[in-house]
Parts: structure tokens; C-alpha cells; sequence
């Protein structure tokens, strides 16, 4: 029998913050890889183009450096898109880059893209009743979750998706989103998301199935850090608003009345 070809070293970013200047390397993959990576590297995407850009070491960090700022700009990246690189050989990365829509762009000459608009079946706009046209999708069924016995009295009205959740021992690592609201904000066609604090912070979060036969996408690595920076303690009540206009969640602790 074959033996299955090994996969290609590969790490995603999520394009937040002032990434245009240069982007960070995740540590892990530096410290698997690094040895083997020149200074300046390649590279290419699906249009047959590369860039030439420099590795680049400060205070313990690998960055895209040189060459980055024009890769940025010939693509017209924008926050949100989602990169993924892949090592195909000691010095050269193939870039695949996913926009809003959750589909890969595809880039004509490697100086223009198009964005693939959103799947029809996958809007962004907020329905008004489920599939059995009863209530709100964004009604949550307390069984399902545990979530407040009412939307609280000081959240602002919003016509965003939006959920509550009060957060117990087993959210530490991860928090499990509800169908209606992965699928209206397309998220469950994606690998990651990103969440803003009550600080103006982006965070970068990767989204993970879990293994069975019911519905059940996580948020799962980069989940525990964002708790821990903005002091989230079990007990705590969350409302997690998805921002169309930046794809975004935005997590905000809702203050209780005494």
C-alpha cells in the first residue's frame, strides 16, 4: 500500500490590527521550522506571481518584513482575510487567502482579486423566524445553552446576531456557538474568527468541530487567552454580538444590578 504523502508545514494567520507593515510568525512554527528558513523568503499565490520578502528576528519574534508592505497592497489585503501558508520548500510559502465570504480569492496577474460573493444560503442579514417560522432564530432555548433567563435590561437594542452567555468551569478553553447563529453569520464555513474586547483589541480565534454527530462548532485555541486578558471569570455574563461591517464578534461583559 502507498504510503500517504506527508503534509507541507502550514500555519493561518487572521489579518488583525495594523498587520500591513510586516505580519508575525507563529512561534511554534518558528521553533519547528525556523532552522530551515533563510533570511528572505518567497512568496506566491494561485496567480503564478511571488514577492521576495525578508524573515526578520526582534525581541525573540520572526516577522514578515521587507517585501511584506507591497505583498499586502498588491493583494489588497484587508482585516479579516484569512492567510494560509504553506512551506512547499525551504524558502518558499504558497499563499492561499480566504476574504469575508468565507471562499478562497482567486487573483488575476497578482495584482487583482475578486471576492466571491456571500453564499446564498449563508446571509448576513438577521432573519426574522427560523425554519418553522415560530420565533426569532436568535431566541435561544435555555436547555440548549446557559444563557440569561432574559435579554438584560442594559444592552443596547441591536439587529445584530447576538447571544448571552454566563460562563461556567467548562467554558476555561472553550465556548461551543449555536447553530442559528454559526450559520447566519457564516461562520460555520470557517476556520477562525475574530473577536473584539471592550478595549478596541482584536483577537484571533480558531474555530474547531467537535467529533459527533450533533452540531457542534468551538471556539477554541485563542479563546482562553482573550478570557484571561479581559479578566472573564466563571460566573460572568457575556453578550457575543457578530459585527457585519468589520466580521467581528464582539464580546462585552454585561454588568449586573445589585
Amino acid at each position: 500500500m502507498a504510503r500517504k504523502p506527508k503534509p507541507k508545514p502550514s500555519f493561518f494567520k487572521v489579518l488583525i490590527g495594523n498587520f500591513t507593515p510586516r505580519l508575525r510568525l507563529p512561534a511554534l512554527f518558528v521553533l519547528n521550522y525556523g532552522e530551515i528558513l533563510p533570511e528572505n523568503v518567497t512568496l506566491t499565490t494561485n496567480s503564478g506571481k511571488s514577492w521576495n520578502v525578508k524573515l526578520e528576528l526582534d525581541e525573540g519574534e520572526h516577522y514578515f518584513s521587507q517585501g511584506w508592505v507591497k505583498f499586502a497592497e498588491d493583494l489588497d489585503l484587508k482585516m479579516g482575510t484569512f492567510l494560509l501558508f504553506q512551506l512547499v520548500d525551504n524558502s518558499t510559502f504558497n499563499v492561499l487567502a480566504y476574504g469575508l465570504s468565507g471562499c478562497e480569492m482567486e487573483f488575476e496577474d497578482g495584482e487583482s482579486q475578486t471576492d466571491d460573493a456571500e453564499p446564498e444560503e449563508v446571509p448576513l442579514r438577521r432573519s426574522a423566524r427560523n425554519v418553522k417560522g415560530k420565533q426569532p432564530v436568535y431566541s435561544l432555548k435555555k436547555e440548549a445553552w446557559t444563557i440569561c433567563d432574559h435579554k438584560p435590561e442594559s444592552s443596547a437594542e441591536t439587529t445584530n446576531p447576538q447571544f448571552y452567555l454566563t460562563l461556567k468551569e467548562h467554558h476555561r478553553y472553550r465556548v461551543t456557538l449555536y447553530k442559528e447563529f454559526a450559520t447566519e453569520t457564516g461562520l460555520a464555513y470557517k476556520k477562525a474568527v475574530v473577536l473584539e474586547d471592550p478595549h478596541g483589541r482584536y483577537w484571533s480565534v480558531a474555530l474547531h468541530w467537535a467529533k459527533t454527530r450533533w452540531f457542534k462548532l468551538e471556539m477554541a485555541s485563542g479563546w482562553s487567552e482573550f478570557r484571561k486578558a479581559n479578566r472573564l471569570a466563571f460566573g460572568d455574563t457575556c453578550s457575543f454580538e457578530f459585527i457585519p461591517s468589520k466580521n467581528v464578534i464582539r464580546v462585552t461583559e454585561i454588568e449586573h444590578e445589585n
